[in-house]
């Protein structure tokens, strides 16, 4: 389950862009290595680009859906 950490945190900490925090400048460094992570992700299987980008997703959406 560590490969599956970055791209949650990845995602948990681009959720900081949203309101109230709107730390938007963090998504300049945020972006080009959730890109830089998938890209490495290239060489491996279908399934663990989709895993990647899932993962991603889930910790964006745990983070910013907190008031739901």
């Amino acid at each position: 389950m560590k490969a599956g950490l970055p791209p949650c945190l990845l995602g948990a900490a681009a959720a900081l862009a949203l309101p109230p925090t709107n730390f938007w400048w963090l998504l300049a460094v945020i972006v080009p290595a959730a890109l830089w992570l998938f890209k490495a992700q290239q060489a491996k299987s279908l399934f663990k680009q989709f895993l990647f980008g899932w993962l991603f997703g889930f910790g964006y959406f745990l983070a910013a859906l907190h008031w739901i």
